[in-house]
């Protein structure tokens, strides 16, 4: 029988590292005899240890085994459990000497931790944290250890990368990773990037710009759930969607459709729960429409003003709108944006103009300004790229002139960057109709897309 000394650490409650004052005894048994396990614990006494002895006294060599028996303070720890096996794998225990025996059979029982993963564990969590990512590559090929450590975080990073790219609608800085991704021998990266999961912020907030907008899935599916997708109007294709170049790639890898299909399923379950989500921005909408219509010149006026006094109905309806409009959780299916909640605004101000145009208070009223940047402006700030790039460019110029989608912030007179809370009073006719229309060619894109997961659907039945 042979033993070692494993002192044991252990957290307080303070959160300080301290030594216990009882220690393990590490002890090797020739064989597994009740008397043999007997008598070791009686040598124990009332101190703890770990006893390992062998599954199958007739094994030897590469095909040891043993089982590890947990004694603590005397008790049995696993009295009434199953003994954990300890494979010591290829270790020659002749030729091996008693420390190494010890710390690898104590490394198999998980009672500590390899010594030969301390390296490892420096190089991930201490030296390659802190490397951007060219020098992490470069020290990737330091060592064959080193590449099977890094090449996962790389991946990771690139992936990272990507999903940002894609949310903030920068296509050509997305297709570029994926193209050189494709042509590599090795797909493992572009596997990597297409198949991952992740969470990714956009640049779309309400009030907090702490609290933005966040999505969680693949590279396809956070692009089909911004409703980033082709738009194809009177035969004329003005947005190149990055749902479909994701696809496209997506295509390369083994059984592309079946995973084009699994990932549009996952983001697009059923339409339940889009309905009962548009019904509830429904219900708001008119809840606070109707506050603004029943609210007086005074308190519209101060809520525009953002001058507001306690009892003021309208501000109060206005910030429960906005905290409705507030992001809850991460959004892991269904869209990044509702387009008929701003397009239901939109026709409600065309109906307060067409029906209660006097009542309403006419185009240069406090009531007519907030209602559009309060309510269709603070929509406006939840808008995906994608989107926000069209209103920026102008809806008009793309929907009706045929312009390509540019996929810029800047104004069309390139001003400064488009800001979210920039609304305005004018042209108003030049946006409802295009936006229809243009959701409308988004929405027979997505079918389009889905359309490859009915017919896998169909296929496995």
């Amino acid at each position: 029988m042979s033993s070692n000394r494993l002192e044991e650490k252990v957290e307080s409650k303070q959160g300080h590292t301290e030594e216990k004052d009882d220690s393990y005894t590490l002890h090797f048994l020739t064989d597994n005899k009740p008397e043999t396990i007997a008598e070791a614990r009686m040598n124990i006494k009332g101190g703890s240890a770990v006893l390992l002895y062998p599954a199958d006294p007739n094994s030897h060599g590469q095909e040891a085994k043993y089982n590890a028996c947990f004694i603590h303070k005397g008790k049995w720890v696993q009295k009434d459990k199953k003994l954990k096996t300890v494979p010591l794998g290829s270790l020659n225990l002749k030729e091996k000497n008693n420390d190494a025996i010890i710390q690898m059979a104590l490394s198999k029982a998980g009672i500590i931790k390899d010594p030969s993963t301390i390296a490892q564990d420096m190089t991930r969590y201490v030296i390659s944290s802190f490397l951007d990512s060219a020098s992490l590559a470069n020290f990737s090929i330091t060592c064959r250890r080193a590449k099977q450590d890094v090449r996962q975080q790389l991946h990771k990073r690139a992936h990272a990368k990507l999903l940002q790219h894609i949310i903030y609608g920068e296509k050509d800085q997305a297709e570029a990773m994926l193209k050189q991704a494709s042509e590599l021998p090795d797909k493992t990266l572009l596997s990597a990037l297409l198949l991952g999961k992740d969470t990714v912020a956009s640049y779309s907030f309400g009030l907090d710009k702490n609290n933005p907008v966040k999505m969680k899935g693949t590279a396809l599916q956070i692009a089909a759930g911004a409703d980033d997708v082709d738009v194809i109007i009177n035969g004329k294709k003005v947005v190149d969607g990055m749902a479909e170049m994701i696809a496209s790639y997506l295509g390369q890898l083994p059984d592309g459709e079946a995973l084009i299909a699994k990932q549009m399923q996952e983001q697009f379950p059923d339409d339940k729960s889009e309905e009962e989500r548009c019904l509830r921005d429904m219900e708001a909408l008119n809840k606070v429409v109707k506050a603004i219509e029943d609210a007086t010149d005074a308190e519209c006026k101060q809520a525009l003003a953002e001058d507001v006094k306690p009892d003021n109905r309208c501000e109060a309806a206005l910030a429960e709108f906005r905290h409705y409009l507030e992001p809850k959780d991460v959004i892991t299916t269904g869209k990044q944006f509702n387009a008929e909640f701003l397009l239901h605004a939109w026709k409600l101000y065309i109906e307060k103009y067409a029906e209660k145009y006097a009542a309403f208070g006419g185009v240069d009223s406090f009531r007519d300004m907030l209602f559009w940047h309060k309510i269709i402006g603070y929509i406006r700030r939840f808008l995906p790229a994608n989107l926000a790039h069209a209103f920026t460019q102008g809806l008009y110029y793309i929907v009706e002139k045929g312009e390509k989608l540019d996929r810029s912030l800047k104004l069309g007179y390139d001003n400064d960057i488009w800001s979210f809370q920039l609304s305005g009073l004018a042209a108003w006719g030049l946006f409802a109709l295009p936006f229809q229309n243009l959701c409308q060619a988004k929405t027979r894109a997505l079918q389009n897309l889905c359309n490859i997961r009915t017919i896998q659907n169909k296929a496995s039945v």
